[in-house]
């Protein structure tokens, strides 16, 4: 049970839990992105790392009683790791607000929260991911992609074409 938690608390940091390795790395890029959409986009897919990692956790507790035991120290190891690099950073670089500021911590809280309420959401209503991908191969994904993409390259250029109306041949020159 504890691996369970502490699986849970991993994948949090990954996705930006406040006080983790994820939300010092979220800060950091952060104010490179200038004003804009872009500061927008990051915060959400914040949102969306949260919804997946959390689906690994449960795809993983849901294995765990037919999985074999896995060496547990180096699990341990990178999920102290994935806390530990805010604390550390903090300790080296000296006392200050920053880190433990409300709007630093609600600011990398708030998206991890909402990814975190869509997946409760989500489990308890009983859905799944829309198509699940064959174990290791992004490639059928792709290829679906691909060939949406591809009808619809299709249907653009046809549509194109109609409002182009029909194209005259035109004389070369010198041709008589």
């Amino acid at each position: 049970r504890w691996a369970r938690g502490l699986a849970l608390v991993t994948a949090l940091a990954i996705a930006g839990l406040p006080l983790s390795g994820g939300a010092l790395a979220k800060a950091a890029v952060k104010p490179l992105l200038g004003p804009g959409l872009l500061p927008l986009l990051f915060t959400l897919s914040a949102v969306t790392a949260t919804l997946l990692m959390l689906h690994v956790v449960r795809q993983i507790a849901a294995a765990a009683p037919a999985a074999k035991p896995a060496p547990l120290l180096p699990f341990v190891a990178l999920a102290v790791a994935a806390l530990a690099a805010t604390p550390a950073i903090a300790v080296a670089t000296g006392p200050g607000p920053g880190l433990l500021a409300p709007d630093t911590l609600v600011d990398a809280g708030w998206p991890v929260a909402a990814g975190a309420l869509l997946a409760l959401a989500a489990a308890r209503a009983g859905w799944a991911w829309p198509r699940p991908v064959p174990e290791g191969d992004i490639v059928v994904l792709y290829e679906a992609v691909g060939r949406r993409l591809t009808g619809l390259v299709g249907a653009v250029t046809a549509a194109a074409g109609r409002l182009k109306g029909p194209t005259r041949e035109r004389a070369s020159p010198g041709a008589d």
